[in-house]
């Protein structure tokens, strides 16, 4: 058995806790207060492809395998028990606080964001991140997790050919052929991401091979970080120019109509200056601030502060037409870390240091359940099927805007979906700013 195919140290990086805390920071604020995306999601991307390309490489080092099974359940108890956590929330919220147009959108993608697939989802149905005249569900932000999940399964099947080799091939240099492929997935991936972009902004934004390259790079900075030496003062400017200029990403870019084109790579590159830098240590480097105690504690909070979020603007925004005051906003971010809190402490970390996989997989078993149950329940019963809704659109019974032409008639009794009622709480914010005026 060959073992130690790449020396690569896996110790505790405090300032990657610290940089999840400012990611998560700038989507939430931007979200918020700006309506406007901060480049923050991208920086989540760099540091997974960090984080799994070194655990897959340390585990490899130490037992000699690569293994589909262990892999898959690792991530399954770290990440699963905070998605159903919240989206069964959701669902439970939705019956009381949604728009009765919007219902089954929004169950439709409550299934795909479960199921990892809620990009696709978004971009099938033409979708525009962050357009006010589109209503909104409280779960659209899941894209980037089901991108993240995707990559996962890639990551393995990439690591599991490469391993292959290395067994089969004694003389391999194993640490090139990994750089070779994550090297020339960056190189197509990105090349992609820009003409994509270029073509088709939205599409390309939730596209998973414009993003993959995001991915690859915090792979190829996991595995050649020993090999980049620098000065400490060096060290120290470049992680405070990765951190300031990662906060101004929003301010400077659209990120909105640019990402994930070439723009991108100012977000990624003040990540891996962060990273780079965080490797030394120095006396007033950016690691003081980033790995400080309180940052690491909040950190490790950060991705529920990234899920809740959105669910509490969104149920916000659908009973509000003006965006969060400065007070309200950063109480919805204080809601959002106080659920995360309670969420990390007494559903997540349970689960994830279970005593054993069965149990920890039968919990979240049992949860999973209770979520599809209550989206069936969401779905057929209470009512009615949505989906059936949007299906008579157009027909004899439900006309739609066809029903304003004098020679449509529709049956008496019918019910109108939505009702007149409900009808300007539904409207897109354009048709309130009062510049949208009758015809003289």
């Amino acid at each position: 058995m060959q073992t130690n195919p790449i020396n690569l140290d896996k110790k505790f990086r405090p300032e990657i806790e610290g940089l999840r805390v400012i990611a998560a920071l700038l989507v939430a604020i931007y979200h918020i207060w700006f309506g406007k995306v901060s480049g923050g999601v991208d920086v989540f991307f760099v540091v997974s492809g960090f984080l799994i390309t070194t655990s897959i490489i340390s585990k490899y080092n130490k037992t000699g395998s690569f293994k589909f099974i262990p892999y898959i359940t690792g991530l399954i108890k770290r990440l699963f028990p905070s998605v159903i956590t919240v989206l069964l929330v959701t669902v439970i919220l939705s019956f009381f606080l949604l728009p009765e147009s919007i219902l089954g959108k929004t169950i439709k993608e409550i299934i795909a964001s479960l199921f990892y697939y809620q990009n696709w989802q978004l971009a099938l149905s033409s979708t525009d991140y962050l357009n006010k005249d589109q209503m909104k569900t409280p779960v659209e932000h899941f894209w980037a997790m089901s991108i993240q999940g995707q990559f996962y399964i890639i990551w393995f099947v990439i690591f599991s050919l490469i391993f292959m080799l290395y067994k089969k091939y004694t003389n391999l240099k194993v640490i090139n052929v990994i750089n070779l492929c994550l090297g020339t997935l960056f190189i197509v991936s990105l090349s992609y991401s820009i003409y994509l972009t270029h073509v088709n902004q939205p599409w390309a934004y939730f596209h998973t091979f414009t993003r993959v390259w995001e991915f690859s790079l915090g792979g190829l900075l996991a595995i050649n970080l020993n090999k980049i030496k620098i000065n400490r003062l060096v060290a120290s400017l470049i992680g405070w120019i990765g951190l300031i200029g990662l906060i101004l990403t929003g301010i400077i870019f659209n990120v909105s109509t640019m990402f994930p084109g070439y723009i991108a790579l100012w977000p990624m590159l003040c990540a891996v200056f962060i990273l780079v830098s965080g490797n030394y240590e120095t006396k007033y480097g950016v690691k003081k601030f980033l790995g400080s105690s309180i940052m690491v504690k909040v950190g490790g909070l950060s991705f529920g502060l990234y899920l809740w979020h959105w669910v509490i603007l969104s149920f916000y925004q659908y009973h509000n037409n003006e965006r969060p005051g400065i007070v309200l906003g950063i109480c919805m971010i204080l809601l959002s870390w106080l659920l995360s809190y309670f969420m990390t402490r007494y559903i997540e970390k349970p689960i994830r240091t279970a005593s054993s996989d069965k149990i920890a997989l039968k919990k979240l078993g049992i949860g999973l359940a209770i979520q599809l149950l209550a989206i069936a329940s969401l779905y057929f019963i209470i009512f009615n099927n949505p989906f059936e809704k949007e299906k008579v659109a157009l027909s004899e019974n439900y006309p739609g805007a066809m029903a304003a032409e004098k020679h449509v008639k529709v049956k008496e009794g019918v019910e109108a979906i939505p009702e007149f009622s409900k009808i300007r709480n539904e409207s897109p914010d354009s048709t309130r700013d009062k510049v949208h005026q009758k015809n003289r």
